[in-house]
């Protein structure tokens, strides 16, 4: 094929069905194979033609061959040869391009007009100095179009580096090419009666409830929404351990859910009996999955396990450890029933314990220590080592020393943990454990990392080997496993009734794991005892536009370039974006405002215009606070000014959530707080230089920068259309959003006082 042929209305179709936003489609796919193999086909609404060596794609029901996009093959050089999500990304690019074209919509700053002939689209998330990019001849041979009325774009050349502008012509005969249209885009009766209409205005309806996932469709309404990968993961047999990997935005909860579904499913066909276990990391998780669950599911008893042999038992991991090992544990001496809600009063108690030894402990014990270490103590900020504690209380000293010192003296040391070398160093860590066990005991507690470690002991006794097999799962279902501990890690494999043959499957992103010093791929499966397993990768991001995810990109990038070991799961992905919901979308923006008090007042007049540009709710629209200084001051804010607000209470408050959109309150949510969350737009507060991250000259704690771009991901890909950060001029930008301001992913407005 020389040259393809685009019809308006079937770039307006392609543009907006979902199932042509990512090669992992199959219409997409199809569409793809037409332009390798030549081959007539009929997709949906559509047709694929082909004529003198020519392609014309064009709607089956209403056509316009006066507005078409062409890409001339014989000058875009090695385009078939691509992978398919390649193809599709750049076609989508050049539609999305064409139909604001034509409708004069503002464009991207992926999109750009470098003079009256030209265009370069950019359609690749970039940080570097040669990006991937597409010229496109807006007028190929302009006396016969323009004379004619006809309006044309032209893809002409892709590449990296320069492109030279005469070289942007295209070799098409336009009027011969146009011609051809004429005799081969016109639908026939027979080819009308085929027609399987679906209007894009419906698809946007669905691809909105995939993006905002409320529970309104059931299993079967969900699979022509779903790419080809997610599809494969969901109707494959159980072979083992599988490993569901994916940005976030790529629908891994819900692949998870509805595999498990169809697993009940296909055991209900066949009258075998099968106990699933879906385990989530805290309270809220577990009861917005259970109302998914209800909805979504076909069986009415599916979370029935008293009265069917095929169930899905949904859990916490802290809530199934005290429910079937109760005898040890009892509900009162939890720290607290939530996993999260016990973390952070870990976190307290640890601050507590060390600021006694700093006081009582560290002018004797300063003189046993190594430089190094004192130096650490005493100049790094006070948050930063206290989070850096928790995990050295909890990893090691609790789960890999087992709490015996000498055994902790000798262990290996986890990347980006606390500097010690003399014994004095681990002296007066243990120091503090030993306080904070103190605490724990004299309040009659037990924490999270007790909790694991015990289960862990009695999950590996006799007693439950000789039971696992009446009172094991025959599958175990993690979501978000990126949050668990080492220690709730090694529980898992516990837990399937055949020790030979387990099923554990799970979704990760490892960058949204902030806090997990050491975490790694293989650490992480042989704590599961899951090697070996199958790995699925989703790459089709459902809930972001590509300028928020461009935004995010530059964010994880300048992490990748800093830190060894970082994920970047963005590298290589895929938008599900239709035209329409691009429409709705902006370029992120970054308020930089004179003071801190006038950092809070622009943040809620920032709300209150997205709410009317958007035409939206304001429970739609996330405030996001870095740090609990800030946090206060919203909330402090807020109240002062009677403006309804509810403050979520923890990671994935699901039911502060309903509240707020009870009464169309503002949501707002610290850092820590806000994954697995999707809202229409983001307003982030307190985001400049020595917040995020906090300042530090220490090289010891660039761990902690790590984290913040790590927050930083999360907070970006919580929004769908909008993103907003706001940060103290005098403070200037944060070294986080170096990469996305130099190459223009967000822009920059200084306010002054009002």
């Amino acid at each position: 094929m020389k040259a393809l042929f685009i019809e308006e209305q079937a770039v307006r179709y392609i543009a907006q069905a979902i199932t042509f936003q990512s090669g992992e489609f199959d219409d997409a796919a199809l569409l793809v194979d037409f332009i390798r193999d030549n081959k007539n086909k009929n997709i949906k609404s559509i047709c694929c033609k082909e004529s003198k060596n020519w392609g014309y794609i064009f709607h089956k029901d209403k056509t316009n061959i006066y507005s078409y996009v062409l890409l001339d093959f014989e000058t875009l050089n090695g385009f078939i040869e691509k992978d398919d999500n390649f193809i599709i990304t750049v076609l989508q690019k050049i539609f999305k391009f064409a139909l604001k074209r034509w409708e004069n919509y503002p464009l991207t700053v992926s999109e750009k007009i470098i003079n009256d002939n030209h265009a370069i689209l950019f359609p690749f998330p970039y940080t570097n100095l040669k990006p991937f990019k597409i010229l496109i001849n807006l007028s190929p041979d302009k006396q016969y179009t323009e004379k004619r009325n006809i309006k044309c774009i032209c893809a002409v050349n892709m590449g990296t580096g320069q492109f030279e502008t005469c070289k942007g012509a295209s070799v098409i005969n336009i009027k011969n090419i146009k011609a051809e249209a004429e005799r081969i885009c016109i639908p026939t009766k027979q080819e009308q009666g085929e027609s399987i209409e679906i209007e894009p205005l419906q698809v946007t309806k669905l691809n909105e409830i995939n993006n905002n996932i409320e529970g309104v469709i059931e299993f079967d309404g969900w699979l022509p929404l779903l790419s080809k990968k997610q599809r494969d993961f969901i109707n494959r047999p159980l072979k083992g351990n599988e490993r569901l990997e994916g940005a976030a935005g790529t629908g891994k909860t819900i692949s998870l859910l509805l595999r498990s579904i169809n697993l009940i499913k296909e055991a209900k066909s066949t009258d075998t009996a099968l106990k699933i276990l879906f385990i989530c990391h805290s309270i809220s998780a577990k009861d917005k999955l259970s109302v998914l669950m209800s909805a979504t599911s076909p069986f009415p008893d599916i979370m029935e396990k008293e009265y069917s042999k095929q169930n899905i038992e949904i859990t916490t991991l802290q809530e199934w450890c005290t429910t079937y090992l109760g005898n040890h544990i009892g509900q009162t001496e939890l720290l607290d029933a939530d996993a999260q809600e016990c973390k952070d009063l870990q976190f307290k108690l640890i601050r507590d314990a060390f600021i006694e030894a700093e006081d009582k402990d560290l002018p004797t014990y300063k003189y046993l220590c190594s430089e190094e270490f004192v130096n650490y103590v005493t100049g790094s900020n006070k948050a930063h080592i206290i989070e850096a504690l928790v995990s050295e209380i909890s990893i090691t000293i609790k789960g890999r020393a087992a709490g015996d010192i000498d055994k902790y003296k000798q262990l290996p040391r986890l990347e980006g943990s606390i500097p010690v070398s003399k014994e004095g160093d681990y002296d007066f860590i243990y120091l503090i454990y030993e306080k904070y066990q103190s605490m724990l005991e004299q309040l009659g507690y037990f924490d999270n990392d007790d909790i694991s470690l015990t289960s862990s002991l009695q999950l590996a006794s006799p007693i439950w080997r000789r039971k696992r097999t009446e009172y094991g799962y025959d599958v175990v279902i993690i979501d978000e496993v990126h949050l668990f501990s080492y220690n709730e890690l090694s529980i898992f494999h516990y837990l399937c009734r055949n020790e030979k043959e387990q099923h554990i499957l799970y979704a990760i992103d490892k960058t949204q794991a902030v806090g997990d010093h050491g975490l790694t791929k293989e650490n992480l499966t042989k704590s599961m005892k899951a090697e070996n397993g199958i790995e699925t990768h989703l790459s089709t991001v459902f809930r972001s536009s590509p300028q928020i995810i461009d935004l995010a990109f530059s964010v994880l990038t300048t992490g990748a370039e800093m830190f060894l070991n970082f994920d970047n799961p963005l590298e290589k992905i895929n938008f599900s974006f239709t035209t329409e919901e691009e429409q709705k979308s902006r370029t992120p923006i970054y308020i930089l405002s004179s003071t801190d008090n006038e950092m809070i007042k622009e943040s809620f007049r920032e709300i209150d215009s997205l709410v009317d540009a958007m035409h939206t709710r304001r429970d739609k629209i996330l405030l996001v606070s870095t740090n609990h200084e800030i946090h206060y001051s919203l909330e402090k804010y807020a109240k002062e000014r009677n403006k309804p607000i509810e403050v979520l209470k923890r990671r994935g408050d699901y039911a502060s959530l309903k509240a707020a959109n009870k009464s169309n309150k503002y949501v707002l949510g610290y850092i820590d707080y806000i994954g697995g969350l999707e809202f229409d737009a983001v307003v982030i507060v307190g985001v400049d230089k020595g917040r995020v991250p906090q300042y530090s000259n220490d090289e010891r704690i660039i761990y902690q920068n790590y984290e913040w771009h790590n927050r930083m991901y999360v907070a970006i890909t919580r929004a769908k259309y909008a993103v907003t950060i706001l940060g103290n001029k005098s403070r200037t930008h944060s070294p986080i959003l170096s990469s996305a301001i130099s190459n223009r992913r967000i822009e920059v407005i200084e306010k002054n006082k009002r």
